[in-house]
Order: structure tokens, then C-alpha cells, then sequence
């Protein structure tokens, strides 16, 4: 074990220590959510992130695994005409299909409010998230295709999660945690995030903006995002129907509890998610080379550090899932059997590695 361990990447280390940062943020603000907003709040507030979610992937059109792949493979070979393009188009058209989308879910936000206003709270979240998160989940992608990894991961996955917290913890101690207080902070957290991000990337660039010419292959890409939206989307709504369906059907209470299941059992799939960041743009690199080898490699390694990372993880929930809800309170220790459901779910996809991103990293989108 120590031998293979060894062998291993060196950048997996450090990408590691991002994604424990990450995930830990973005675990504890739904922790604290959970144990500070009344449950229904918290419902509306989980359903609303996983409306908004799926929205914002699809005002993002496919472009985040599509500007990862270009800006990987035209940064390896020194094409900075092509990075800036593809960072110029795929912002523009997402800018487009976040202000039509606002606006559909502004109609819908003020429709909802007379017949269920619970509602009408989680689709305020969401589009919250339709304006804030689709630039961050493209800038992101553009820094992972750079290989800078904490620079694609920390702004959106560190620091908006921790000043939520710190903020909802401000709130909390002034006792002034209601609705448009929550969505207030929320929004701060967001835009504080997108700026730091994007001053993040700015000295990740292996160029001078202002100097190079932006040179476009609209067509190519046009063809590919169009591909890649499909998959992006109903990948993020297979994640998210069960909360959305939820929220819609049941109570937000009910909808409340699945959910601390659903991010606990994140737990398991955690090591994935290190390999898939890792690896993505590696694969796009060894394709854009026609170098097999590496390719294989790669696709292997992923498989197989996923695999062995998450099977104590797997074991842990299993045995005792009450243990960790009820980090998020007494009411939420009833979920333990969906904890045990979706925990066996999620191994098989850990057990599988990187395949959907080796997929598309390769241009079979």
C-alpha cells in the first residue's frame, strides 16, 4: 500500500487539501444552516439551491467542461488568442441566458407567492443562484484548465461557504435569522466570491489580457457546448430531482430532513471528486498529445484511488448514519435509512472514477 501510494501523482496531495477545505466549507454552512434557520427555512433554502443549480448549469450552456478542455489544450501549446476567446464566448452567452432566466423565475417567485409562500422562498434562493453562480462555475473551469487548482476551487467552495457562515453567525447572534435576511447575506457572499475569484484568475493567466487578440472558433464550440450542455444538465438534475421533487410534493420540513441526508452521504464521494478535479484537465492534455499511455494511466489511476478512498467511508455510514445527522439536529436523526439508501447508491459511482469526465475531456461528449 505504501509502495502505491508512492506512485502516486504528487498533485493529488495538494489538490486533497483544497477539496478537505472545500467540502468542510461547504458542509458546515449546511450544518449551520440546518441548526440555526427554522426547518421549514431550511427546506426552502435547500430546495431553492437545487432549482437554482440546475438552472445556473443551464445558462452556463454547456461551457464549463468545454472552456476547461480549450483553455487545458491551448495553454499546453501556447495558443492565448484561443484561452481568451473561449473565456470571452462562453461569458457572453451565459450572461444572455442568466438575465432570460431571471426573469422567468422573478414571474414565477411572484405567482408562487399567494398559493404556497414556502415556495416562492426556495424559488428566491434559486434565482439568487441563477445570478450569482454560472460566471463563478465558468471561472472556475478556466482555472482548472490553467492545472490552478485551488484558484478553480477556493472561491466558490471555500470562501463564499465561510462568509455565509461567519455571516449567518453574526445574524444569528442579533437573532434576525427570517427569510430576507438569509437571502441578503446569501447575495453578499456570492458577489464577494465572483470578485475574488475572478482577481484569482486574472494572476493565473499565463498571459497579459489587454495585449492578446481574442480568436474564436464559434462554430466548434457552439457544436461541443451544445453537447456537453445536455450532459452537464441532466447529470445535475439527476443529483438534484429528488430535493426539487421534494420540495414541490412534500413539505419543506420532509424536504429538510432528505436533505442533510443527501449532503452527509457527500462524504462518500468525496475522494471522486479530488480525482475528478485532479484528472480532468490531465486527460484533456494526454488527448490533446495523442499520448494513450497517459491516457490510460490516468483513467485508471482515478478508478482506483476513488474506489479505495471511499470504501471505509461507505462502511462508516452504513453502520451509523444517525451519528452524523444528528450533527444537524435531533429532528434530522430520522432520515437514517435514506442515509443508507443513498450511501449504497453513491459507492458505485465512487467504485467507477473519472469515466464521465474522461469521456468528455476527449472530445465523446
Amino acid at each position: 500500500m505504501i509502495a502505491w501510494l508512492r506512485k502516486l501523482d504528487p498533485g493529488l496531495w495538494s489538490t486533497l487539501g483544497v477539496q478537505v477545505a472545500a467540502a468542510a466549507s461547504m458542509f458546515l454552512m449546511f450544518l449551520l444552516a440546518a441548526r440555526l434557520m427554522p426547518m421549514d427555512l431550511y427546506g426552502s433554502f435547500s430546495f431553492g439551491l437545487s432549482v437554482g443549480s440546475v438552472l445556473a448549469l443551464l445558462c452556463a450552456l454547456g461551457h464549463p467542461n468545454l472552456v476547461m478542455r480549450t483553455v487545458a489544450q491551448h495553454s499546453a501549446t501556447g495558443d492565448h488568442g484561443l484561452v481568451k476567446g473561449i473565456c470571452l464566448y462562453a461569458t457572453r452567452r451565459t450572461l444572455v441566458a442568466m438575465f432570460v432566466t431571471g426573469l422567468v423565475l422573478l414571474i414565477l417567485i411572484l405567482f408562487a407567492e399567494g398559493l404556497r409562500p414556502e415556495l416562492s422562498t426556495g424559488l428566491v434562493f434559486a434565482m439568487l443562484v441563477v445570478v450569482l453562480y454560472p460566471l463563478g462555475v465558468i471561472r472556475g473551469s478556466a482555472a482548472r484548465g490553467l492545472a490552478a487548482i485551488p484558484c478553480g476551487i477556493l472561491p466558490e467552495e471555500v470562501v463564499r461557504p465561510a462568509v455565509l457562515v461567519g455571516l449567518l453567525a453574526l445574524a444569528a447572534s442579533f437573532q434576525v435569522i427570517d427569510v430576507r435576511m438569509s437571502a441578503t447575506l446569501f447575495a453578499v457572499a456570492g458577489v464577494l466570491s465572483l470578485a475574488v475569484g475572478l482577481w484569482c484568475l486574472g494572476h493565473k493567466l499565463p498571459f497579459q489580457w489587454s495585449i492578446v487578440s481574442a480568436e474564436y472558433h464559434r462554430e466548434k464550440w457552439r457544436h461541443a457546448s451544445s453537447k456537453m450542455l445536455i450532459g452537464s444538465v441532466f447529470q445535475e438534475l439527476l443529483s438534484r430531482t429528488d430535493v426539487i421533487a421534494l420540495g414541490i410534493v412534500a413539505s419543506m420540513s420532509v424536504t429538510a430532513q432528505y436533505t442533510a441526508a443527501a449532503k452527509v452521504v457527500l462524504i462518500s464521494v468525496f475522494f471522486l471528486r479530488v480525482v475528478d478535479v485532479l484528472y480532468a484537465p490531465r486527460i484533456a492534455v494526454a488527448h490533446a498529445r495523442a499520448d494513450r499511455v497517459a491516457l490510460g494511466q490516468a483513467v485508471r489511476q482515478s478508478a482506483q484511488i476513488s474506489f479505495v478512498a471511499s470504501l471505509p467511508l461507505i462502511v462508516a455510514l452504513l453502520a451509523v448514519p444517525e451519528l452524523f445527522l444528528s450533527a444537524f439536529g435531533a429532528e434530522y436523526v430520522e432520515a437514517g435509512v435514506v442515509l443508507r439508501i443513498l450511501a449504497l447508491g453513491q459507492f458505485v459511482n465512487a467504485a467507477t472514477g473519472s469515466v464521465g469526465f474522461a469521456l468528455l475531456m476527449t472530445g465523446h461528449e
